[in-house]
């Protein structure tokens, strides 16, 4: 049941399995999972419209060969739970792989990031973004720490039971008379 990747393709009430993206001109394919087909559908044909796809190999032959190279079809149905759909979705990576076709998969392991390849380029690319995440992150900001200190130092715990809570030192009496106690 194969369909072009640009209208959605099957019934609404298909929900979860294993699918495929062929590239016609190509053959080179792309296998994937879902819980839900027409949203992984509309997720994959949206961000390689935007060209914000997260794979570069899927999105580049997108852009080079266009919407109407490509077709999706449903490869299995299967219950829908995590482990089921990367069960299944393992053993069609492998068994298009030992056949030989090409695939535009970067993952040796369905569901993971772990074994890919990356050249020391990107290497250095994502250890950059990193480092500049890093320096942008809250936590590490030396002006919020210092507001976080302010900000308890006005506050005393507050127990009731196994719960606590902060309460600013104007908010004692309520508390205390609510049930609240200083001590556990």
């Amino acid at each position: 049941m194969a369909r072009p990747l640009g209208t959605y393709p099957f019934p609404y009430d298909m929900r979860a399995g294993v699918y495929r993206i062929d590239n016609k001109e190509s053959g080179v394919c792309y296998i994937g999972s879902a819980l839900n087909f027409y949203r992984r559908w509309r997720r994959h044909h949206n961000e390689l419209n935007k060209k914000i796809h997260s794979n570069e190999h899927l999105s580049r032959a997108w852009e080079r060969y266009g919407v109407n190279a490509f077709q999706w079809s449903v490869i299995e149905v299967t219950e829908p739970t995590r482990e089921a759909l990367l069960l299944r979705e393992q053993y069609w990576l492998e068994k298009l792989k030992s056949d030989g076709v090409e695939l535009y998969n970067t993952c040796v392991t369905a569901g993971s990031q772990l074994g890919v390849k990356r050249s020391k380029e990107t290497k250095q690319k994502m250890s950059a973004i990193a480092k500049k995440r890093g320096n942008n992150n809250v936590a590490n900001n030396e002006e919020w720490r210092q507001s976080m200190k302010e900000m308890f130092a006005n506050t005393i715990k507050m127990y009731k039971g196994q719960k606590y809570k902060r309460v600013r030192n104007q908010q004692i009496d309520y508390y205390l008379n609510e049930g609240w106690s200083l001590t556990r």
